[in-house]
């Protein structure tokens, strides 16, 4: 994901996102420039944005596509209908058009549905926004590219942390507040019957039940089956690592 901000606005040191600065004049390197109907098209641009009510505008986009060799062309489609989407649908094919949404002052439904398509095009799209809340929704549902189009005051480790989530491979992120909801009622491994010290843990002495104190979670059940315990148990004590010889298996 790429964050495009506007000259003045700090840009953090994340690691999940990149950022990039916007330019409306001339293109700077690194930068995203913002370009109207008639504007030149420099070729030292990173990107380029086409505002709202051109992003229909086939002919502008193709010129944009042809004038310069790499980078996303952003298209604003804000009031571009079904008709106006087909004529430049087929500049998709060049890898290059990304879909733009605009969603200052949108309501929150309107805002819903436009995300919600753009997702289901499966091609790369962008949001432009000044709302944090949209920014980070918008991150969560997969938006290649976010515009903030001016300087705003915004948390950007939100995003980052979205963004983190959303990458190939990412862990699945666990917070306090789900932790905190499971008190007293996680299943926790224990024993069937009384244990002793120096005794072997068998996968039959083995229990799955909810206690009062939160123990080994059950999918570590094999790992601890043919470990001796430190400590003795007794049924309805939740297991945990303090009870076991780590060391020594099955003898």
């Amino acid at each position: 994901m790429k964050i495009w901000l506007p000259p003045m606005m700090d840009a953090p040191d994340g690691a999940a996102v990149i950022y990039g600065r916007l330019r409306d004049d001339a293109a700077t390197p690194g930068a995203a420039l913002i370009t109207g109907v008639d504007g030149a098209i420099p070729s030292g641009a990173d990107a380029w944005i086409v505002a709202p009510g051109l992003g229909g505008h086939s002919g502008l986009l193709a010129r944009i596509l042809e004038k310069t060799e790499e980078g996303p062309v952003m298209a604003a489609l804000n009031g571009v209908g079904p008709e106006a989407l087909e004529n430049i649908r087929p500049l998709l094919e060049t890898g290059r058009l990304v879909y733009l949404f605009d969603a200052r002052e949108e309501t929150p439904v309107c805002y819903l549905e436009q995300l919600t398509w753009l997702r289901a095009r499966r091609t790369p799209f962008a949001i432009m926004s000044l709302e944090p809340g949209q920014l980070n929704l918008a991150a969560a549902m997969g938006a290649a590219h976010l515009i903030i189009p001016e300087t705003i005051d915004i948390d950007f480790s939100d995003i980052e942390r979205i963004a983190r989530s959303g990458a190939p491979g990412a862990l699945k992120p666990v917070s306090p507040s789900e932790i905190d909801r499971l008190d007293r009622c996680e299943a926790s491994l224990s024993v069937v019957r009384a244990k002793a010290v120096d005794e072997v843990l068998e996968d039959g002495d083995l229990d799955i039940i909810v206690t009062e104190e939160r123990g080994l979670s059950p999918h570590l059940k094999s790992r601890v089956a043919g470990l001796r315990l430190r400590y003795a148990i007794l049924p309805g004590e939740p297991l945990n690592f303090g009870h076991l010889d780590m060391d020594m298996k099955n003898g």
